[in-house]
């Protein structure tokens, strides 16, 4: 659908933040430490018993939170305005630690079930548990932001002062090394039900939507998009809100979504006439829906369906009808919008055939059937994405 200009643009767009990042050896060392946390992940939920390695479940976790930890010190800039990552030595010094520390306490696992560690433990586990805690929040500041980890810390103190509490806020107070056990220790903090989701079931999906993206999937449903919608009124403006809307429903991130299908979008709408400011904010809105669209949505879906107790299955039926509401209610707006505006869609001769884009993109039409058939019906929740990747 879209022009050589538009074209050019998109690899632009994908080529900046490439350049940006880390380079050289670190970089290796990033897909390096990338690599092994997704070999992991894999090796435990296909219960490979790779070289004889298959740890416990909380061991898992903590082998997740070192290795991701540690490319989030290398790859996050200390400061979100700037674009340096910070001293090397630092990141480095730093990423290190998180792999120890993590490391430790993950090939002490059972250990920590066994033994109650969670509320006595040797001299060394409480270290190792303090470090990977002030790690933890030295990420999340990285990548969160100064109020979230302000928010986290809010919470994460109260069990410090839950005895002067008034009224129903009361609880009981635990002295700060109980605080850290608790929080690195016990199961309902740092290697709660949101890690756990994010082990078994958000790997796999962003790994499915990354081979999407690298696989040039993008193009695909953009271009179908058009060839459906590409030449009806205020056509490229429709043709983002389908095409973000089957992205979306995919890679379940409005952030890749946004990459993924903007550069495409947004210049198109501009050249038919919809102002930049208004082209933006469809884009965004489309975007959104990501987090709302089955069968992948946000992280927030899975989170849902383990506090529930229920399958994510479950939580994808739900979730059709007001997702379609939405896309919807997207379409009419930008319908009445062009409509207002006199805005036309795209000349038929810019629009791509249905027929030679179904034909060219049926790996990918049978990689959603793949994993719909494996989500819905087999439901093989964590390793559905696998299969269809």
């Amino acid at each position: 659908m879209a022009n050589k200009g538009t074209m050019d643009a998109d690899e632009h767009a994908h080529a900046d933040p490439v350049a940006a990042g880390p380079s050289g050896p670190l970089r290796w060392l990033i897909m390096l430490l990338g690599a092994v946390g997704v070999l992991l992940a894999i090796n435990q939920q296909f219960l490979l018993n790779a070289f004889g390695f298959q740890p416990l479940g909380n061991a898992y976790l903590y082998y997740l939170i070192g290795i991701f930890l540690a490319i989030a010190f290398l790859s996050v800039p200390i400061r979100a305005d700037s674009s340096s990552p910070g001293p090397i030595w630092l990141n480095l010094g730093l990423a290190a630690f998180a792999l120890v520390s993590a490391g430790w306490l993950g090939n002490h696992g059972l250990d920590i079930i066994q033994r109650g560690w969670e509320y006595d433990a040797p001299l060394t586990a409480d270290i190792m548990a303090t470090i990977l805690l002030v790690l933890v929040l030295e990420g999340i500041r990285r990548a969160g932001g100064t109020i979230l980890l302000v928010t986290a810390l809010l919470f994460g103190t109260f069990p410090l002062y839950a005895g002067h509490m008034p009224g129903f806020l009361w609880g009981t107070q635990f002295s700060l090394v109980e605080t850290v056990r608790a929080h690195v220790l016990g199961v309902e903090s740092i290697v709660g039900i949101p890690m756990q989701v994010v082990a078994e079931l958000v790997i796999g999906f962003v790994i499915f939507g990354s081979v999407l993206v690298i696989t040039k999937g993008s193009e695909f449903f953009m271009d179908l998009a058009a060839a459906l919608l590409g030449h009806r009124r205020g056509g490229p403006a429709k043709v983002a809100v389908l095409g973000s809307g089957i992205l979306g429903s995919l890679s379940g991130s409005v952030i890749s979504n946004i990459l993924t299908s903007a550069p495409f979008s947004v210049p198109t709408m501009r050249r038919v006439g919809y102002p930049a400011s208004y082209a933006a904010a469809v884009e965004a809105c489309a975007s959104t829906g990501a987090t709302l669209m089955p069968p992948v949505m946000g992280t927030v879906a899975f989170v849902m369906a383990s506090f529930l107790g229920v399958q994510y299955s479950t939580i994808v039926v739900a979730a059709i009808i007001p997702a379609l509401m939405f896309y919807v209610a997207l379409l009419l707006q930008v319908d009445m919008f062009a409509a207002r505006k006199g805005l036309q869609g795209l000349p038929r001769s810019e629009v791509p055939k249905v027929w030679p884009v179904l034909i060219r993109g049926w790996p990918y039409l049978l990689s959603l059937a793949v994993l719909i058939y494996v989500l819905m019906v087999l439901r093989l929740e964590s390793r559905s994405p696998y299969y269809a990747s």
